[in-house]
């Protein structure tokens, strides 16, 4: 049967072939522009922002990002411990990363190293519990709390501490201590591999430059910067060593284990600053639940705080939206033209259809074989419309990486073709041609058979 039907379509394919042409379109600009919207989804929401991810501030007040770096800043409204094991027990959840923004003014510099010059910026920086980074980084992290392993050696020079430490200033004199680790964001990498390199001509930073720049030192005064001092405490300069890279940091500044933060906040700016954080990372166990724990999270009187993702989201379904709607016309166009084309068939193979009628095939019969042919033409431009969309997605890979300038979370393939996606064009290919073949057929099993014949 199967044979039949196929011999049947190559005989029509001068009826329709500029029907399946229509089809190969509609089906190839359907799967392209979704498989475009899925990798880009993908890329937003798995890497620049993650949908499990919800951070989390007070309902009022808290520290802002500019309001960090100026004296006296740490006064914000914060979450206390208590709200924070009260929203680990929300169904849902995860897990909830603590941050506590510096609430003194801080600067560093360094870099020479890596950037052939030293680079100058004001710090913006929080802290987070080492342990929360572990699986991140490996046991053997540099990210924790090394105060409390300091040989507290006196010293003058780096030279008289032991190898891991260097002499820096202490409560009355100057000691050995550790240096203080630091992370940074994949995001803030990104964004100086495809922003800062091109305009201001500094080296690139690929994944094995940062894994051995692990343990780089950098200086960084506390308390004190371009912007003023701290209201309290005893400005100084610490050196601080870069531990790695982690989904877990800031996405613009450092962050340093939460434990320097509330000391260094209690000293520069008083005990107050020092008991509550200014922001949760709360990660949600299952994408499904996220609409709950927020709801949740908004009656624990906190509040979500937009990166703008929810724009980006809106942007790209419209996107797909438009080109869904525009290969939905292309099928309808090509649903009347398979309709005429069969149209055209049942008028050419009337005399066939009379025989067929007559020597026993019933009205079921010969509807059956129409729509057959019509699911067949369906199926093949579905297949060459998924071939014509994964070429095209190869050439726009290519396009893409020749003439497009790096630019944060710029993908090697900006498509994503699931099984899923793949599926559903077939079969939307093969329901227009169904569509347009349905009318033709039921008129041609109606045909009279004896007028058929004469």
């Amino acid at each position: 049967m199967s044979s039949v039907i196929l011999r049947n379509v190559y005989r029509a394919r001068e009826h329709l072939g500029s029907s399946l042409f229509g089809v190969v379109a509609g089906v190839g600009v359907f799967v392209f522009f979704l498989a475009l919207g899925a990798g880009l989804r993908g890329v937003i929401q798995g890497e620049v922002f993650p949908i499990e991810r919800l951070e989390v501030v007070p309902a009022k007040g808290g520290l802002s990002s500019l309001g960090i770096m100026a004296p006296g800043s740490g006064q914000g409204r914060t979450i206390p411990e208590k709200k924070v094991r009260r929203v680990r027990k929300i169904k849902g959840v995860k897990e909830v990363y603590p941050r506590m923004r510096f609430g003194f003014p801080a600067k560093a510099w360094g870099g020479e190293g890596v950037f052939g010059q030293t680079m100058w910026t004001e710090v913006v920086a929080d802290g987070i519990p080492a342990m929360l980074v572990r699986e991140d980084l490996g046991e053997d992290s540099l990210f924790r709390d090394w105060s409390g392993k300091d040989s507290g050696k006196a010293c003058s020079l780096d030279s008289d501490c032991p190898k891991s430490e260097y002499c820096g200033h202490g409560p009355r004199s100057r000691v050995c201590m550790h240096p203080v680790p630091f992370l940074v964001s994949r995001y803030l990498i990104e964004l100086y591999n495809g922003t800062l390199v091109s305009a201001h001509n500094l080296p690139n930073l690929p994944d094995w430059a940062l894994r051995k720049a692990r343990g780089m030192r950098l200086h960084m005064d506390i308390g004190r910067s371009s912007l003023g001092d701290a209201p309290k405490g005893r400005p100084r300069e610490v050196q601080i060593a870069f531990a790695g890279v982690s989904e877990q940091a800031i996405d613009i500044g450092i962050t340093v284990p939460l434990a320097y933060v509330q000391r260094w906040n209690g000293e520069f700016v008083g005990p107050e600053a020092s008991s509550g954080y200014s922001s949760l990372s709360v990660v949600v166990a299952n994408k499904d639940e996220v609409t709950f724990v927020a709801e949740m999270l908004k009656r624990a009187g906190l509040v979500i705080r937009s990166k703008g993702e929810e724009q980006i989201g809106l942007m790209i379904m419209l996107f797909e939206t438009t080109f869904i709607v525009i290969s939905i016309l292309i099928l309808l166009i090509s649903s009347l033209n398979i309709s005429h084309a069969f149209f055209l068939l049942a008028r050419d193979r009337r005399r066939e259809l009379g025989i067929r009628r007559a020597v026993g095939a019933t009205q079921a019969d010969i509807l059956g074989s129409f729509l057959l042919e019509g699911a067949a033409v369906g199926i093949v431009g579905g297949l060459f419309g998924v071939v014509l969309a994964v070429a095209c997605s190869v050439l726009g890979n290519f396009l893409a990486a020749s003439f497009l300038p790096d630019f944060p979370f710029k993908p090697d393939d900006f498509f994503h073709f699931s099984p899923v996606l793949i599926l559903v064009s077939l079969v939307v290919g093969t329901f227009s041609c169904l569509v347009g073949a349905m009318f033709p057929a039921f008129r041609a099993s109606r045909e009279d058979p004896t007028r058929a014949l004469m």
